[in-house]
C-alpha cells in the first residue's frame, strides 16, 4: 500500500516534477537530469523499441519527430471520451516544455509515471489527481471529483455490460446499471468531500489506496505496454465475446501487444 505523504517526490507535485527545469525552478542540473534519466531507465530496451514504434505511428506518415495533440489523442484514444479539460490536462502532463508537441523523451518520461508496469501506486495516485486538477491549483473541486468518479465507475460498468451482451434484457439492465452508478457516484462524492468544496490530495490518497481497481481504470488508456493483469483481462474479454464456446474446449490467447514487446 502506498503512502501518500511521500508521493510527491518532486516539490510542487507531479505536474511540477514533470514540467520542472533546472535553470528556472531551482533544481540543480545534476539532480534534474539524474531524475529524468532515472525515469527513462525504467524501460527495458525491448520496451523502448515498442514505444518508439507506437510513437512514430502516432506522429503520422510525414516523418515528424514530435507528437502533436491530434496524434496524442489518437494514441490514447480513450482520452477522447473524457471531458476536453481533462484530456488537455493529460497532454500537459506529457508536454514538459509547453511547446505544444511531445518529443520521444517527454513521452517516455511521463509514461513511466503512469504505466502500470513501471510506476508505483504513489505515482499513479499523483498522476490521476494532477490530471483531473484541470486548473492546476492543487485541489479537486466538486465538478472535478464528479468527472473522476463518473469515468472510473463507467469503466467498471462497461466490463460488466460486455459480459452481459447475450442477455435479451440488456437494455433494461443498462438503465439499471446507469442509475446504480449515479447513486454510487453521489455516495462516494459525499464521502470524499463531506462539507468541503474541495478534495485534497491526501484525502484522495485515502480513497485511492482502498480502490486500486478504480485508480487503474483512470489510467487504463495509458497502458500501451500491458501488465500481466491487463493481459489476463484482455483474454477474459475475448473469451466473453465468444458465447459459442463449449465447456471443456481449450483456447489459447495471448495479447498481440505482449507479443510485440517480447
Amino acid at each position: 500500500m502506498g503512502h501518500c505523504s511521500s508521493a510527491p517526490r518532486f516539490k510542487g507535485g507531479l505536474r511540477a516534477l514533470i514540467n520542472a527545469s533546472p535553470s528556472s525552478d531551482g533544481y540543480s542540473d545534476e539532480w534534474y537530469f539524474e531524475t529524468m534519466n532515472g525515469l527513462l531507465d525504467r524501460w527495458a530496451y525491448s520496451h523502448v523499441q515498442f514505444l518508439r514504434k507506437r510513437f512514430l505511428e502516432a506522429t503520422g506518415d510525414k516523418g515528424e519527430k514530435e507528437l502533436d495533440k491530434k496524434g496524442f489523442y489518437k494514441l490514447f484514444a480513450e482520452l477522447q471520451d473524457m471531458p476536453k479539460a481533462v484530456a488537455e490536462s493529460a497532454f500537459r502532463m506529457f508536454d514538459t516544455d509547453a511547446s505544444g508537441t511531445l518529443n520521444f523523451r517527454e513521452f517516455c518520461c511521463a509514461l513511466a509515471l503512469c504505466c502500470h508496469l513501471m510506476s508505483s501506486v504513489d505515482e499513479k495516485m499523483r498522476f490521476v489527481f494532477d490530471m483531473f486538477d484541470t486548473n492546476d491549483d492543487g485541489l479537486l473541486g466538486a465538478s472535478d471529483v464528479q468527472l473522476l468518479l463518473d469515468y472510473a465507475l463507467q469503466k467498471e460498468d462497461m466490463r460488466v455490460e460486455e459480459q452481459q451482451q447475450s442477455d435479451d434484457k440488456a437494455g433494461d439492465k443498462d438503465a439499471v446499471a446507469r442509475a446504480r452508478r449515479q447513486q454510487r457516484v453521489a455516495e462516494i462524492k459525499q464521502e470524499l468531500l463531506g462539507n468541503s468544496p474541495y478534495l485534497t490530495f491526501e484525502r484522495f490518497c485515502e480513497w485511492a489506496e482502498r480502490n486500486h481497481d478504480s485508480l487503474n481504470n483512470l489510467l487504463h488508456t495509458f497502458q500501451i505496454v500491458p501488465s500481466p493483469e491487463r493481459e489476463c483481462t484482455i483474454c477474459e474479454e475475448i473469451l466473453s465475446r465468444h458465447h459459442s464456446l463449449q465447456e471443456g474446449s481449450t483456447w489459447y490467447c495471448i495479447s498481440h501487444k505482449w507479443l510485440q514487446v517480447w
